[in-house]
């Protein structure tokens, strides 16, 4: 499943099947491999910060589960790469917004 979410494909209906500490494992596998992607490109480059994986990622962590994306977040892509990559900005990283929005409400 891991590849299928690296290549864009849309695992939602799969993960939906595997027992809750499957799905966090899931994720933590995503989170692990979707660091290690991020400390190969630039953060500086446009082209970089466009790249797919950024997207097919952040697609995916919509769908996983907040209790899972903050765990993946802290452990795996870390709040060094979330500010850095500005994860919370990315249209595809919604997830992320909608965390912040249940805990502080819409403060823009």
């Amino acid at each position: 499943m891991v590849d299928k979410v690296f290549k864009g494909e849309n695992v939602k209906s799969e993960y939906a099947k595997l027992e809750p500490s499957d799905q966090l494992m899931a994720s933590i596998m995503v989170g692990a491999k979707f660091a290690n992607k991020l400390d190969q490109l630039n953060p500086k480059d446009e082209k970089d910060k466009k790249a797919d994986v950024i997207k097919h990622i952040g697609k995916f962590m919509n769908y996983a589960g907040e209790e899972n994306v903050v765990a993946v977040v802290r452990g795996q892509i870390t709040g060094k790469r979330l500010t850095t990559w500005l994860l919370h900005l990315n249209e595809h990283w919604q997830i992320l917004n909608d965390i912040r929005k249940e805990s502080y409400g819409d403060i823009n």
